[in-house]
């Protein structure tokens, strides 16, 4: 089996498996700043785990993205998903006050994973440009949206929604808007970085 990273053979020990190849591109990738994005096998598109899974096939070709482009694709995202995010929270608190209150809750759980997406992206991304823990508030912004979330999920707990639509406006809202100026630095420190 012959194997690709981004157009170039890959020369492997002729005795190595399949794993130890994905290990060390992979590895090499990382020395050079960059992460795999996507395997193939004989031309179609698969996961890593079916590649190490499988046993037939003449080709396998990796192909790699650098880091600080993929740092701020991610970065560019998340602030395209921002706005989106903070009104989808504040329609929880209309379907609440409208007297939909199932909607409500689904909405509120996606509102949530979204919630954690950007806070997951922030902190990588913060890690992958070294700019975390530097003093920027982010630790207090993150506390006090956990505080946050915790005094939205009292009330709807005890069924009072209304009272949990009030404190999605004012206290989740405005305290999820506090994370959109460590979003717009990290872009700014990725967008130096990748030039």
């Amino acid at each position: 089996m012959r194997f690709f990273v981004d157009e170039a053979e890959f020369n492997r020990s002729v005795d190595a498996s399949i794993g130890e190849v994905v290990r060390a591109i992979k590895e090499r990738a990382a020395m050079g700043g960059r992460v795999v994005m996507g395997w193939q096998l004989d031309d179609n598109d698969i996961s890593e785990e079916a590649l190490l899974a499988s046993s037939a096939g003449s080709e396998v070709r990796a192909t790699t993205k650098d880091i600080r482009v993929l740092v701020r694709e991610s970065l560019v995202q998340t602030e395209e998903y921002f706005p989106i995010l903070v009104n989808g929270i504040s329609a929880v608190a209309d379907k609440l006050e409208g007297g939909s209150t199932e909607e409500a809750l689904k909405l509120f759980q996606q509102a949530t994973e979204g919630i954690g997406w950007v806070l997951q992206v922030v902190q990588h991304c913060g890690m992958l440009l070294g700019t975390s823990d530097q003093g920027d508030g982010m630790a207090e912004d993150y506390g006090a949206l956990q505080a946050a979330l915790e005094n939205v999920a009292s009330p709807l707990k005890e069924g009072k929604f209304l009272q949990m639509a009030l404190k999605i406006r004012e206290e989740l809202i405005p305290t999820v808007q506090r994370l959109a100026p460590h979003i717009a630095k990290l872009r700014e420190e990725a967008d130096r970085a990748a030039n």
